[in-house]
This record gives C-alpha cells, structure tokens and sequence, in this order.
C-alpha cells in the first residue's frame, strides 16, 4: 500500500494493496513470467482509517 501511495499519489484499501503485493512478488520470483503480456489489476477503494494511514506512511 505504501508503494502504491509514494509512487501514484492515491489512497487504496488493504485488499488492492494485496493484489499488487502478489504481482510484485509473483514478478520477482520469475521475471520473464510477465514478458510481453498486458497484467492487469483493478486499484479500487480508499476508505482507509487515518490511523492506518499513518501506521504506513
């Protein structure tokens, strides 16, 4: 979620920030998994407490 916010200047929920955790790391493991496709991920949501906000940032 951090990295999401710090690069793209959005507020996301814990389950997007969740899916782009899983691309990220499914991308690590095995970088060529992703060459020459279109990856797709649906960001949606921002009701994040501010609590939480702040515990991330």
């Amino acid at each position: 979620m951090r990295l999401y916010i710090e690069n793209d200047n959005h507020l996301l929920e814990g389950s997007a920030g969740l899916a782009i955790a899983a691309l990220l790391e499914a991308a690590e493991r095995d970088p060529s998994r992703f060459e020459g496709k279109t990856v797709v991920l649906v960001i949606c949501g921002s009701r994040i407490s501010a609590k939480t906000l702040k515990s991330l940032l």
